[in-house]
This record gives C-alpha cells, sequence and structure tokens, in this order.
C-alpha cells in the first residue's frame, strides 16, 4: 500500500477533495499499478501478420518498468504481441459495444512502436470484415507519414494512405473515394487536417471508426502549446468525435516524461481525455548509443575567434571523419538559416562531401524533401543537414552518427533526435551521438522561444480585444472571429504567414479558457473557442452587368444582398453560400476540393458553373464603428501624438548608435502620454514594434533590426524609419477621409477590398489601424471569408475585466507553466553536455560519459531533475508566477 503523501500526479489533491465530499461515509485506498507479462491470445494470427508482412519469425521483448512509481526501477521484459493484443481486444470492445479502456505506450526509440499499431489494424481489418473498421493515425510530420506508409506499401500492404498538405487535390479525392470504398484501413493525418473537416463523413464517408493512434503523443501538449495549437485541441475534437463512435485512443512516444515538473504523461493523458489507459511504460535508455559530447570553448581560439567559423569548421570535422569511415551522418541545426550557411561552407571547403550531402527543412518542396530521403535511404546521399522536420519515426537503418550543429530544442527533442541511429542492429550494432559544445549554442533555441512565445501582455490583450467585441456586438455571448482581427497583437516573422498567426491565436485562447476553469482559479471558462473548419459562405463584389447575369443564373438561390456599396465602380456586395451550392451540385467531389477547384482559373472550367464563378470577384472587409467628423479629427490627433513621441524616441537612439528594448520604449510612452497604466503603454509600445516588422513583411523595405538577449529583444531602426512614420498617419487618414468601395450607416463604417495576391492594400490599410486599436481609438473587425475563423461563446465577461485590472499582477498557471519547462530544458541539457567524465583513454571517457547520460536521462523522464539544474534555475531567480 502507497503512503498518500507519496501519490503522483496530483492525486493526493484529489483524493482530499473526494474525501471532504463524502465525509466519513467511504473510505478511499490507493493502490499502484504494475504490469505483468500475460498470456497472449491470438499470438499465432499476430505472429502469422508479422512473418506475411515483416519477415520476423517473432515479435521483439520490449523493457518495460514493472511499477513505473517504484524507486528500484524494477524492469520486465514484456513482449510487443502484448501490447498490440491489448490494442486489439479494447478496439474489439468497442466494436462490440462493451465498455473499453484507451491504451498509454511510452517505449525507446527505434522499438518498433509503428509494428505495434500496424498489425492491430491488419488484424481487425481481417477478424471484423463485416464492420470493416478504419485506423486513424494521428502524426506530427509530413515526412514521417510518407515514410510509414511507402515503408508498407515496400512490404506488400497496400490498405494505408495519408492526407496532408503535399497531396494534390486530386490525389485528396482519389483518397477519400478508397477509403469510402473500403479500400484503405489505415490512414494517416495531422491534427490539422482532422480537424479541418466539420464532418468527419467528409473524410470517411461511412466507414466506422475502430481505433485512433497518437504517434508521438508527447507532443499534444509541447507543441500543442507552442507552434502546433491543433494539436491542444485534439482531445476537445476526439471528445465530440466519441459521441457518435465509440473507438480506443492509442498513444505511443519515446520521450514522455512521468511525473515530477514536465509531467508529460498526466498533461497528455487529460488533454485527450483518456479515461483510467492501460498504461505502459518502457525504458527510455538507448545504451547501444555512445554519447560523443565535447565541451569547451577553447575551440574557439584553436580554429577562429568567430564562433559561427568555429562551428562550421567543428562540424566539416565530423564530416570529414565519418567520410573515410564510410558512415551515415544526420547533422542536426537549429535553423534554416544556420543549415544553409554551413552548406555553403562545405561547398567551398569539400566539394567531394557536398556532392554526397543533401538538406531537409520544412521550406523545402515535397519533391525536393522525398527526393533527399530516397537518396539517403539508398546510400546515393551519405549525409542530410536537416531541422527538426526531419526527426521523429522516420526510419533509415543504416545511419550511424547523429552529430548537432548545435540543440535544436527540448531535452525531448534532443533524445528523438539522437535516436535516429542504429536502428537495425544487424546493419549498424551501435550507433553514436556527437556535439562540440560551445556556450553559445543556445543562442537559437533561446531566440526561436523568445519570438515564439506568448506572454502575459498578448493574453491580456486579447481578452481585451473579445471584451471589445463583445460589447460593439450588442453583447452578443456568440462572436465569429477571425485571426487578422487580432494582428496587431502578435508579432510576425518574415517568414511567417497568416498560419502561425492562427496558431498564436488559439494557443492564446486555450490558455486563457483552460487557466480559468482550473480548480485553482474561478473553475470555469469565461468563453468557449472553437476553430471553425473549411468555411462555407464568401463575399462577392458585383457591378451592374454581373448582378443581373447572377441574378438570372441556376446559382442565384445561393446568393444574399449584403450592401449596396458607395463610391467604388462596383454595385453591391453579395454573400455567396459555398457549402449549400457544394451540397447540392459539386458532393461527387470533397468539399475542399470544391473550394480549390473555384479558386484555382485553370481547375475551375472543370466545374459546370464555371460561366459564372468566372465573375465572382471575392471581398475582404474592415469594419469599424462609425465616427463622426469631430471624433474622427479627435483619433487622427491622438494618434498622431502618439507617433511623435515614437519619432522622438527612435531619432534619440538612432542618435547615439543605441538599440532599445520594448519596457525602454513603454516607459518613454508612458511618461510622454501621461499614462497611469504601465501595461497599457507597454501594449502600445509592442503595437509599434509589431507594426514596423509587419510594415517591412508587407513593403519589403528594411527599416527595423532585432537583436536577440538573455534580458529580451533589443531594437534599433536605421535612418529611413521616417518613411515608415509618413505612412502611419498619411494612410490611416485616407482611410477615414478618402472613402472607397464602402457602406455606412449610423452604426458602422465597412470598407471592402478586392481580395487577390497582388492586391496589397488590405494589409497596408490595417497596420496603422491595428496601432489605432492597440492605443484605444477604435476596435475594427475582418469580413472575410477566406481566413480561419475561431468561434467564441461568451460565459462571463468579468473574469476576463477583473484579469485586465490586476494588469502586471494577472497570473496563467498554464503560461508560467509553458515557459518554466523551456528553462528546465536549457538547464538540463547544459548541465548534460558540460558534465566532464573521468577516464584514463578517450575511450573509457566516452563509456563513463554515456552511462552517465542514460542514467541522468532516465532519472529526469521519471519525473527527477538532477540538484545542479535545479540550483541553476534557483540561481537564475526565476518566478514561475512572473511569466512576462
Amino acid at each position: 500500500m502507497t503512503k498518500l503523501a507519496e501519490l503522483p500526479n496530483n492525486y493526493l489533491e484529489r483524493i482530499e477533495i473526494l474525501q471532504a465530499l463524502l465525509k466519513e461515509s467511504t473510505k478511499i485506498y490507493f493502490t499502484k499499478k504494475t504490469i505483468e507479462s500475460a498470456v497472449i491470445k491470438n499470438l499465432s494470427k499476430y505472429t502469422d501478420i508479422l512473418k506475411e508482412y515483416w519477415g520476423y519469425p517473432s515479435f521483439r521483448d520490449l523493457t518495460m518498468y514493472r511499477d513505473v512509481r517504484d524507486p528500484q526501477k524494477k524492469l520486465i521484459q514484456i513482449s510487443q504481441a502484448q501490447i498490440i493484443n491489448d490494442i486489439v481486444e479494447q478496439t474489439a470492445l468497442a466494436l462490440n459495444n462493451k465498455p473499453y479502456r484507451d491504451v498509454y505506450i511510452t517505449s525507446a526509440t527505434g522499438s518498433g512502436k509503428s509494428v505495434m499499431f500496424q498489425v492491430p489494424s491488419l488484424y481487425l481489418s481481417r477478424e471484423f470484415s463485416a464492420e470493416n473498421p478504419l485506423t486513424l493515425i494521428i502524426s506530427p510530420l509530413i515526412g514521417l507519414m510518407n515514410d510509414q506508409v511507402d515503408s508498407m506499401r515496400a512490404k506488400g500492404i497496400d490498405t494505408a494512405r495519408t492526407i496532408h498538405s503535399n497531396v494534390a487535390p486530386f490525389e485528396r479525392d482519389k483518397i477519400i473515394n478508397e477509403i469510402s470504398n473500403g479500400q484503405v484501413n489505415m490512414l494517416y493525418l495531422s491534427p490539422e487536417t482532422l480537424q479541418s473537416r466539420s464532418d468527419i463523413k467528409l473524410l470517411i464517408g461511412e466507414r466506422r471508426i475502430g481505433l485512433v493512434i497518437i504517434d508521438e503523443a508527447h507532443i499534444v501538449t509541447t507543441w500543442g502549446k507552442s507552434f502546433r495549437a491543433d494539436y491542444w485541441y485534439l482531445g476537445i475534437y476526439l471528445q465530440k468525435l466519441r459521441k457518435k463512435y465509440r473507438f480506443p485512443i492509442v498513444t505511443f512516444t519515446a520521450t514522455a516524461i512521468y511525473g515530477g515538473k514536465e509531467d508529460m504523461y498526466l498533461e497528455t493523458r487529460d488533454s485527450l481525455n483518456m479515461i483510467n489507459p492501460i498504461s505502459y511504460f518502457g525504458n527510455v535508455k538507448r545504451e547501444d548509443i555512445f554519447m560523443c559530447i565535447s565541451s569547451s570553448d577553447e575551440k574557439t581560439e584553436d580554429y577562429s575567434r568567430e564562433y559561427l567559423r568555429t562551428k562550421q569548421q567543428l562540424t566539416l570535422i565530423h564530416l570529414e571523419k565519418a567520410f573515410r569511415n564510410k558512415q551515415k551522418s544526420l547533422v542536426y541545426f537549429p535553423t534554416v538559416k544556420l543549415l544553409n550557411q554551413f552548406n555553403s561552407f562545405l561547398k567551398l571547403n569539400h566539394s567531394e562531401i557536398a556532392a554526397v550531402t543533401g538538406i531537409y527543412n520544412g521550406q523545402l518542396q515535397k519533391e525536393e524533401k522525398d527526393e533527399v530521403l530516397t537518396s539517403f535511404k539508398n546510400g546515393e546521399l551519405r549525409f542530410v543537414l536537416a531541422t527538426k522536420a526531419f526527426g521523429m519515426g522516420i526510419d533509415i537503418p543504416d545511419i550511424t552518427n547523429v552529430y548537432h550543429y548545435a540543440p535544436s530544442g527540448s531535452v525531448t527533442d534532443y533524445i528523438q533526435e539522437i535516436g535516429r541511429v542504429a536502428r537495425e542492429k544487424d546493419q549498424v550494432e551501435f550507433g553514436f551521438a556527437w556535439l562540440d559544445f560551445l556556450s553559445r549554442d543556445f543562442t537559437e533555441v533561446k531566440r526561436l522561444h523568445g519570438m515564439g512565445k506568448i506572454t502575459r501582455d498578448h493574453l491580456l490583450a486579447v481578452m481585451n480585444k473579445i471584451i471589445n467585441l463583445y460589447h460593439e456586438k450588442g453583447n452578443n455571448r456568440n462572436l465569429v472571429v477571425s485571426a487578422v482581427d487580432f494582428k496587431h497583437i502578435f508579432r510576425e516573422d518574415d517568414h511567417n504567414d497568416d498560419r502561425n498567426l492562427d496558431n498564436k491565436l488559439k494557443t492564446a485562447l486555450l490558455l486563457i479558457e483552460k487557466d480559468f476553469e482550473s480548480p485553482n482559479n474561478i473553475g470555469f471558462p469565461p468563453f468557449a473557442a472553437r476553430p471553425r473548419s473549411v468555411f462555407g459562405r464568401d463575399s462577392i463584389l458585383v457591378n451592374q452587368e454581373t448582378e443581373q447575369k447572377l441574378l438570372s443564373s441556376p446559382i442565384r438561390p445561393y446568393l444574399k444582398l449584403k450592401h449596396y456599396l458607395e463610391n467604388s465602380h462596383y454595385k453591391a456586395i453579395y454573400t455567396v453560400n459555398l457549402s449549400e451550392l457544394w451540397e447540392d451540385h459539386y458532393k461527387n467531389i470533397s468539399f475542399p476540393q470544391f473550394k480549390f477547384m473555384l479558386f484555382t482559373p485553370e481547375e475551375r472550367t472543370k466545374l459546370k458553373h464555371s460561366n459564372y464563378f468566372d465573375d465572382f470577384v471575392y471581398a475582404t472587409g474592415i469594419s469599424i464603428t462609425k465616427l463622426e467628423d469631430k471624433r474622427i479629427n479627435d483619433v487622427l490627433s491622438q494618434l498622431s501624438l502618439y507617433v511623435r513621441f515614437f519619432e522622438e524616441f527612435v531619432a534619440d537612439k538612432k542618435r547615439t548608435g543605441s538599440y532599445f528594448s520594448l519596457n525602454e520604449l513603454g516607459y518613454y510612452l508612458q511618461d510622454k502620454m501621461h499614462l497611469s497604466d504601465i501595461f497599457k503603454a507597454r501594449s502600445v509600445a509592442q503595437a509599434f514594434i509589431n507594426t514596423c516588422f509587419e510594415y517591412q513583411k508587407v513593403k519589403n523595405y528594411k527599416f527595423i533590426k532585432e537583436r536577440p538577449s538573455l534580458k529580451g529583444s533589443m531594437y534599433v531602426l536605421n535612418n529611413n524609419y521616417d518613411i515608415f512614420i509618413n505612412f502611419i498617419k498619411d494612410t490611416f487618414n485616407n482611410f477615414f477621409r478618402n472613402k472607397t468601395t464602402y457602406f455606412e450607416n449610423q452604426d458602422e463604417f465597412i470598407k471592402y477590398y478586392h481580395r487577390t495576391k497582388k492586391n496589397n492594400y488590405f494589409d497596408l490599410d490595417i497596420i496603422p489601424l491595428g496601432l489605432a486599436e492597440a492605443i484605444g481609438l477604435i476596435n475594427y473587425n475582418v469580413e472575410n471569408g477566406n481566413n480561419p475563423q475561431i468561434y467564441i461563446r461568451i460565459n462571463a465577461i468579468s473574469p476576463m475585466e477583473s484579469a485586465i485590472k490586476k494588469n502586471k499582477f494577472y497570473k496563467n498557471r498554464l503560461l508560467n507553466d509553458v515557459h518554466m519547462k523551456h528553462y528546465i530544458s536549457v538547464e538540463m541539457l547544459t548541465y548534460l553536455f558540460k558534465y566532464q567524465a573521468e577516464g584514463n583513454t578517450q575511450s573509457e571517457k566516452v563509456k563513463n560519459y554515456t552511462k552517465f547520460f542514460w542514467e541522468t536521462i532516465e532519472d529526469y523522464f521519471l519525473g527527477t531533475v538532477p540538484a545542479p539544474v535545479e540550483e541553476a534555475l534557483a540561481k537564475q531567480s526565476f518566478n514561475k508566477n512572473s511569466a512576462d
């Protein structure tokens, strides 16, 4: 029996609540879960499948913890077949409308996790042929999805497909038909692709879902809380799906932390709403990977005093050694920029190695990535320079080395990446993880975290915007917003697009929602925000001739007059109901395919109503509350005052050649504008900086630079910032004074824009409007049928109003937690990489370091952070309740 004080996963807190509710009427006991080796039903049938397609005579034994909380760390051997049998049995119970359980599995990299869900899918399709259950596999990377489908096809399994953003529309439609016809039993999807369907039947037809696999499940709450918000929404979507379908959720990962400050098991389980899952916890150790870590800044002087040149030279030395030894090496870089710089360096300094080296990152075209992956597999390429886009689950059996130019992310990222080596013992018995660690190696990881992170000020600004929209819509509790409405709040990098803005907003909304509903807060969310799927309505501009043509056409029932326009060569704007049009006339193709054809001129000719669709001029509108002339003058005057003080501030910095911080600008504006609220001043300062970068991106005009530092980003403007200053004032004035293509009544003013790639007037107008909203001068709303939208149901305004009043004292537990985990990960990796192992020879030092590394990693993944890491965090005076 376990003492209450020793219980993991906040069970003590939960039990105390239950005990208080039940009082003396019930006694609560808690026993630890253990796993045991079991007799495997249907083992012969599973083995037959394994032999038929994989060619192996038996399943592999995996090293698992008998009791993951046992300090003795007792291990037990569990056959892959036992896990396969658990998955099959729970799916069978679900298919037979009986109670079932979910399954949670962690097992080391290279342990054959894909076999453990592919075999059950093949078995179920044979044994339950009448139900013909479909297995959905949620996977994070396109490369991983393609790799697994191609690998199965090579084994003779032709019932697996993948749908993702790189799949051509005609191919997507073909796959959807194959699913509906029962030819596909395994479908690989990203969470974004899955959730883009408002109705799952648009994807799977009348098929029955038998099983949902979440591959690489640790990223549900790691990537889910940063740059892949749809992973965090996945549990909400699956919970909704389970109201119609009965299926177990099965998660697989090699790198999930159990217990401690970073408890991924509890977070993932709760996020996916997994109830009492059957759980297997594997030993994360890969004792077949030797850790060749060198840490010394003296190397900078050995090659060059310049950090970049030193890192390039050290990386080249590794490649030269691997080239001589005829070994494959995978080299990881934290950013595409560093990768490309080294690739250029390599071509100049060693053309022979460059000829057998490929590059792999998320910015490449599908065909380029596929070619590199194929060539690396078949040996045409000896080396690949990659970002983390080449990562989890990609299985190339004969990689000997993984070399890190610099760390690319967290501890879990690192373990995943070095896990690419020695995947098949008969080809590579031992693998090697290499790193020449220098003190500046975390610069890029910290910079990326700083650029991508969401701050307290972001959350307060989002809540303020929601409150404004609520009141602006007449206290309507049902809001539909676009990410563009919040564009002024979030800074976007030059390389980012609207998907990143959408991701940041969705993440911020969930951070707010889930924090408020925590028992440690008010216990319920002030709103419920849910992303909408592919949208079925759009707006079109029409002139007199087009209006007559469309209103006398077969598509007239799908058109609705929205407004007549003023000062425009267009007569009116209409709403077109595309979803109903598709439902009535084009259901032989998918709705996304219909929209693709509609917006693609060469494809549009294939639609029977193309003669009318050719006249569609799609529109985007900016709506604001109507301002009287006097109020417009006041707003213009107030904006000009803010702009003048911003100009004075940057001019002074320019004269002295100084960089400035967000806080410096905020305090300056607070003083000059006599603002009592520093949060307000910082929000305006952030809006000014965001506005500079947005103008720079839209106009491709470089005038602001950012320099990361340990205390946050620093900025400097060059001599040409006056063009930007004039742009802000002139564009804002023209928006109100020179009205074109607009509608207005006593309540609102809406300006419409022809939506084309070449027309950037909308992007330019929204820049000063976003700044003016951040200052508090106006509120705007974007009307756009082309951008992703989010439905927000307001439950209560007062909690958000209270949070805004708290200003810098507002705390968001989840946000603090995200930042805390980043700092822990950086300190943990620093501790590992700086550790000096003892030994009389280099070989002995490597063996001793490898032993230290894997023992430390094992403890870490069981929730224990090393004491030196705890001390380093304490020295940073990191306050988890003051994430900024």
